[in-house]
């Protein structure tokens, strides 16, 4: 037997010892799971006299969340499914900030086992979070985990998302800086922006909508692709590709300077590809 074969065939050994160990560990952390009973919560804020919302802060582990719009004076969280002796739901009102958790317990070995549910939950936890049309906030900030975000609306001075593993789509919005670390998953954001700071690690992030001001760019093993309605002309664009390309308005973009004009564009490229069109 030759020595390369040899090799492969103790590798192969040990990923299918590891894979065993591997599905053993899950099953007895995941018979947890199995049977729980699920809880629903349903509760309203309405902040007091004077208070003032400005803050919007949600990181939530696992789970289909969707932030939609209420009444004018109401947040309101509506959640089915919720497993609550291995998650805790945490969520108040005050200090100006609206603030949302959802994260699991630390086990006895120091670290929460969040890949487990997945499996073996019979249910996916939903929630359902209302917040004021008119409202304006100063921050919306979002720590994304397993699960998948929908965003029919929001209005805000900064909206930062750090991504997970899921998806997260956000309609009809306005925003002033638009701040995006997009991880593994694949982010959409559509409506008015004014400056764009948007990173992809192995995921995709879209951007669409109209903007007016810098956008900066950096690409990962992902794809990043930004469609806005603007003028090429108000840019001067630094650009450089990596092993994918960066194009802007569907040309390559190294060469494209305009140093008079009054915002910034920098594009810089990594194993995937950066598309931007300004028109």
């Amino acid at each position: 037997m030759g020595r390369s074969l040899k090799v492969i065939l103790i590798v192969g050994l040990v990923l299918i010892l590891s894979g065993g160990l591997f599905y053993g560990a899950a099953y007895a952390l995941g018979d947890r799971y199995i049977d729980k009973k699920v809880s629903d919560v349903a509760e309203t804020f309405i902040p007091e006299t004077g208070a003032d919302i400005k803050n919007f802060k949600l990181d939530i582990a696992v789970a289909k969340v969707n932030i939609k719009t209420g009444l004018d004076n109401q947040f309101k969280i509506d959640a089915q499914d919720v497993f609550a002796e291995d998650l805790h739901l945490q969520y108040y009102a005050g200090n100006n900030t609206f603030e949302i958790t959802y994260k699991p317990k630390a086990s006895r070995f120091g670290f929460g086992f969040i890949s487990i549910p997945g499996v073996t939950m019979e249910h996916k936890p939903v929630i359902n979070i209302y917040i004021p049309y008119s409202m304006k906030f100063d921050n919306f900030d979002i720590v994304g985990g397993v699960g998948e975000y929908i965003i029919e609306w929001v209005d805000a001075d900064n909206f930062n998302l750090k991504g997970g593993v899921g998806r997260t789509v956000v309609e009809n919005s306005s925003i002033e800086k638009l701040k995006i670390d997009g991880g593994v998953g694949e982010h959409n954001v559509n409506g008015s922006i004014g400056e764009i700071d948007v990173s992809v690690g192995v995921g995709r992030v879209d951007v669409s909508g109209s903007v007016a001001g810098d956008i900066k760019a950096d690409g990962g093993v992902g794809e990043i692709k930004l469609v806005l309605d603007g003028n090429i002309d108000d840019y001067n664009v630094k650009a450089s590709s990596g092993v994918g390309i960066v194009r802007i308005n569907g040309e390559k973009a190294d060469y494209y300077r305009n140093a008079d004009a009054p915002y910034q564009l920098e594009a810089s490229g990594g194993v995937g590809n950066i598309d931007i069109t300004i028109k």
